[in-house]
């Protein structure tokens, strides 16, 4: 995935946590992070849709997993 939505994730984590504990938010925070869920949604449901898709003509998964700090996740180059 794009290094993008990963650190916008990583954003509406740090900004609910400094609402639930510290008592800091803001009305743009929330919809940042909203903007950011869901275009991190849609390019999720892109990667499923095709790896359904592929699924079900017998191909291969081509995603590999890997954690946030370790890259992304990207489908894996064929060969």
């Amino acid at each position: 995935m794009d290094n993008s939505l990963i650190k916008g994730f990583e954003e509406a984590m740090n900004l609910r946590q400094e609402a639930d504990y510290d008592m800091n938010f803001s009305e743009e925070g929330a919809k940042e992070t909203v903007e950011s869920a869901r275009n991190l949604l849609k390019r999720t449901r892109t990667i499923l849709d095709k790896e359904i898709q592929d699924a079900q003509q017998g191909k291969p998964s081509r995603i590999r997993a890997s954690h946030p700090s370790q890259g992304s996740l990207e489908p894996t180059k064929s060969s």
